[in-house]
């Protein structure tokens, strides 16, 4: 199993405007990342940096060695978001949660986060407790952020960003924008 990481909604009429998703899976690990960024801008131009933000990891996860361990894939994927975004106005509201998980465990990277979550159909495991580095302030951060090691993949990990109303476990998946 793998973790498909998840990011909430905000309120309001575009809840998931700027909001981005990328899984990359192959036979035996897998990496994904869901997040928001300019959610400041014009609607067009917070669409348009999420893309972006999905097509450098879509290349980037690509490009990795067939044995890439999971913390591999973590790391290229925060290179590749500092490639992208750089010093731009848009790094500053940086809010994501990126997992990875390979035949030895998985592992969890995130900033400005309120809360995470490992989530799994009538389970919910928090993370991060308040105070953890997994819960930063919004922004890529200038040093490479470390990753929570866990044994296996939960089936979710659920990003919440600051402000996010929490959802009910049975509709969190709404929430999060997952339509199976």
């Amino acid at each position: 199993m793998s973790a498909i990481s998840l990011m909430l909604g905000d309120g309001g009429r575009r809840p998931f405007k700027g909001h981005f998703r990328w899984r990359h899976a192959r036979t035996d690990r897998a990496w994904s990342l869901a997040g928001k960024l300019g959610t400041e801008q014009s609607l067009p131009d917070a669409h348009g940096l999420a893309r972006a933000v999905e097509a450098a990891l879509a290349q980037t996860w690509d490009e990795l060695p067939a044995v890439a361990a999971r913390f591999d894939g973590l790391r290229a994927g925060w290179a590749a978001l500092e490639g992208i975004l750089g010093d731009s106005p848009a790094a500053a509201s940086v809010c994501l949660v990126m997992s990875g998980h390979d035949p030895d465990g998985a592992c969890v990277s995130a900033v400005g986060l309120e809360a995470v979550w490992a989530w799994s159909p009538g389970d919910a495991l928090p993370l991060a407790a308040p105070g953890s580095p997994l819960l930063a302030s919004a922004g890529l951060p200038e040093n490479l952020p470390g990753a929570l090691d866990l044994e296996r993949a939960p089936a979710f990990v659920i990003g919440s960003p600051a402000g996010c109303e929490p959802a009910l476990p049975e509709q969190v998946l709404l929430a999060c924008g997952w339509r199976r």
